[in-house]
């Protein structure tokens, strides 16, 4: 199941971003797509973590829907903040090698 999520939140985002005519903003995030999907996958692998994610993404689409700018750009911040910390709670995904 943390395949489908992961799937459909894929298609949930390119269509926000291919709505608000985003189209560059889209292929750069495409770029940047599989470290994205395998923070994604650590995250919704988290407990209850599909259900709030879900829950989260519903209350940005209907923000959207209802034209509120502000309410939808707070429900962002939130969801993606919440992601992070959940992220920051796992620790490190691979070892970073300096450059």
């Amino acid at each position: 199941e943390p395949f489908t999520v992961l799937a459909a939140t894929a298609r949930f985002y390119e269509a926000m971003f291919r709505a608000a005519g985003r189209q560059v903003a889209w292929e750069l995030l495409v770029a940047l797509n599989g470290r994205i999907t395998h923070l994604r996958a650590r995250t919704i692998s988290t407990s209850g973590r599909e259900r709030d994610g879900m829950a989260e993404m519903q209350a940005i689409l209907d923000a959207i829907i209802a034209r509120d700018p502000d309410a939808a750009a707070a429900a962002s911040v939130r969801h993606l903040q919440n992601a992070l910390q959940l992220a920051l709670k796992q620790g490190p995904a691979e070892s970073q090698s300096p450059n």
